[in-house]
């Protein structure tokens, strides 16, 4: 424990009606999944400044934001990504340590956000590249692949049931964390809120490699 510099927290976003405020908090628990993960075998790439913590001596002795001060977001990904080792990070997955924020309420804001912050991703390394684009790709060709064979009549029922298996066992899974983030109404309609992540998130890479504005 006196070995642990970084501590990694819970940032959730408060829950409001509206279809808009369920896939922002999809989106957060997304993001969450993955860097809890990568924390957990030692691999951080990033945390999130609403609930993030680390010794001052870890942050002078880095020189603090200095590497990537003339990028407009992302402080708190990149000094992770700078600092992190794989014994000086640790996780707080506790309700008592999770936040909450105010969540975007209008499409353009949010849309604003998430292009700001998916500007960040490009200053990651290679390795975290990959396997984070790797993983958005296992996604979207779960989808695609399947509704093109169901379309096409090849082995219908095996596909279906192939589908709901997987499904069934994602969903298994993300409810325990669902459930530990205090955000479990999420999982009626996670399959819609995970396509809808993924096409989004497509418009703003795409937008960001043709049109890669950096405002403040």
């Amino acid at each position: 424990c006196n070995k642990k510099e970084i501590v990694l927290g819970y940032g959730g976003y408060e829950k409001h009606s509206g279809i808009l405020n369920k896939l922002v908090r999809f989106d957060t628990f997304q993001i969450a999944l993955q860097y809890f993960s990568y924390a957990l075998f030692g691999h951080s790439y990033m945390g999130v400044g609403r609930n993030l913590a680390y010794k001052k001596s870890l942050f002078f002795d880095n020189k603090g934001f200095a590497s990537h001060i003339h990028i407009p977001s992302g402080d708190d990904d990149l000094f992770i990504r700078e600092v992190a080792n794989s014994k000086n990070v640790a996780i707080a997955v506790h309700r008592s340590s999770h936040t909450l924020s105010e969540a975007k309420t209008t499409w353009s804001s949010w849309i604003r956000q998430k292009k700001r912050h998916l500007s960040t991703s490009g200053y990651y390394t290679f390795s975290h590249k990959f396997l984070l684009g790797l993983w958005a790709f296992s996604q979207a060709l779960f989808w695609i692949l399947g509704i093109v064979l169901i379309t096409q009549n090849v082995n219908q029922y095996v596909i279906v049931l192939l589908m709901i298996f997987r499904l069934l066992i994602q969903g298994f899974i993300y409810y325990r964390v669902l459930k530990r983030f205090e955000e479990h109404d999420l999982i009626w309609f996670f399959p819609l809120y995970e396509i809808a992540q993924l096409f989004f998130q497509l418009i703003f890479v795409f937008s960001n490699l043709f049109n890669p504005k950096k405002n403040w």
